[in-house]
């Protein structure tokens, strides 16, 4: 199989338009769907699809990784709404096959692009869209850890004081990640893990892995840890 590297310019343009044209088909299937009742959620899903879409044709990273991760976010529960089977398991793997080329041929696209614009050893992955990840993943942090312990403030119990200490260890992650500590971002990471592998054993509801928000927060998590990495290794941007 082709690496990023190898991979030429008309075979990465096929991948991005390819995961852009199944984001803007599973977008207007949702329509029927919509108008059947399944709800005002449907059309966000709808209108995540055709901007990120839109955004894999023209080459943005951003809208590839972000529609990839959301499309495995929330998966589980797709798959469960729609009866489940064989069919259904089938199409949800096509899927997102598809948003994995469209990530790979927006990175390919970009690296070309930069190895066209005399940059030297073109990596996949550069410094720009790394800081973006980081930021993100800080960011994403920083309001999450917010949000645990509002709640934590205003509940009662044994354990809203165990989510207080969760949050104020998310908001230090966080805003260390969003300096570029390497160790930061891989605390983050494993302290995502480790809370929902906790909520399990304690609900035994396997929503606490795969639902939608603690599987979107941890994707973001490991996305904020590549690119803190890829800083080190490639050296420090101006932030």
């Amino acid at each position: 199989m082709k690496t990023i590297g190898n991979i030429q310019e008309g075979t990465a343009n096929k991948f991005s338009l390819l995961a852009g044209c199944t984001a803007f088909i599973l977008a207007a299937m949702t329509l029927p769907l919509y108008l059947k009742g399944a709800g005002e959620l449907i059309l966000l899903d709808a209108a995540i699809s055709i901007l990120c879409g839109l955004g894999i044709i023209r080459g943005n990273r951003l809208a590839a990784v972000t529609l990839l991760a959301f499309t495995l976010a929330s998966r589980y529960g797709a798959f469960r709404l729609s009866g489940g089977g064989w069919i259904n398991l089938f199409l949800n793997i096509c899927i997102l096959i598809s948003y994995s080329l469209g990530v790979i041929g927006t990175f390919a696209r970009d690296r070309l692009r930069r190895a066209a614009a005399g940059e030297q050893c073109a990596d996949w992955m550069d410094t720009g869209i790394a800081v973006l990840f980081r930021r993100i993943a800080g960011s994403a942090g920083l309001g999450f850890g917010l949000l645990i312990a509002w709640f934590s403030a205003t509940a009662e119990g044994e354990f809203s004081l165990f989510n207080l200490v969760d949050s104020l260890l998310i908001l230090l992650f966080a805003w260390q990640t969003l300096k570029g500590r390497y160790w930061a971002a891989a605390l983050q990471l494993l302290l995502c893990s480790a809370s929902m592998l906790l909520s399990y054993a304690r609900s035994g509801d396997v929503h606490s892995i795969f639902g939608f928000i603690p599987l979107f927060m941890l994707e973001i998590y490991i996305l904020g840890f590549i690119g803190v990495a890829k800083i080190r290794t490639g050296g420090t941007p101006n932030p």
